[in-house]
């Protein structure tokens, strides 16, 4: 969603309009309204909650074999 859009759904949940009828009116479901409407994490936060995907061990493999 854009900002326009995400302001006019935080207008609308904030005068009590229900989160189903915003999201309807906004053509997006309401997992996506969710999603747009809550507030950004910050990158750290974000990270930090992401799975251990190896990239350290990759990065540490790599910096080894470096001479």
């Amino acid at each position: 969603m854009d900002a326009s859009k995400i302001a006019a759904a935080r207008a609308l949940l904030e005068a009590g309009t229900p989160a189903t009828e915003v999201a309807k009116n906004l053509g997006v479901g309401r997992a996506t309204l969710y999603r747009s409407i809550k507030p950004a994490s910050s990158l750290a936060d974000m990270l930090t909650k992401m799975p251990n995907v190896g990239i350290d061990s990759d990065f540490d493999r790599a910096a080894n074999t470096v001479s």
